[in-house]
């Protein structure tokens, strides 16, 4: 889990920008993960600010964790399914390792000339 100093882990309230600092990602991929689902929509005051939770900055991270080892949006987002379901099968997570571990071992081969 991710500390923050200053909040309390059931009363975080994080405006978009404060996410985004904190999962070092842009405003904008925060806007365009919700749109595509990726990133279940949040919380919202009168005004429509946008208000984020712990478990987003969790989420927001494993995403920015998994584009970094080039897995697939389509990939990622059964990935954060599976994670949320707690009824789902641990074999769809082995299925997108194991293809992404081959396209690993494809790219460490054609670096070693």
């Amino acid at each position: 889990m991710i500390e923050l100093k200053g909040y309390s882990y059931w009363k975080v309230k994080l405006k978009i920008s404060e996410l985004a600092s904190i999962a070092q990602v842009s405003v904008k991929t925060i806007r365009y993960y919700e749109q595509i689902g990726l990133l279940s929509a949040p919380n919202r005051s009168d005004n429509g600010y946008r208000f984020y939770q712990q478990k987003d900055i969790e989420t927001l991270t494993f995403i920015r964790r998994c584009r970094e080892l080039n897995i697939a949006l389509d990939d990622i987002k059964r990935l954060v399914d599976t994670q949320q379901d707690p009824k789902s099968s641990c074999s769809l997570v082995d299925n997108i390792i194991a293809s992404s571990s081959s396209v690993f071992n494809k790219l460490s081969e054609s670096w070693h000339y």
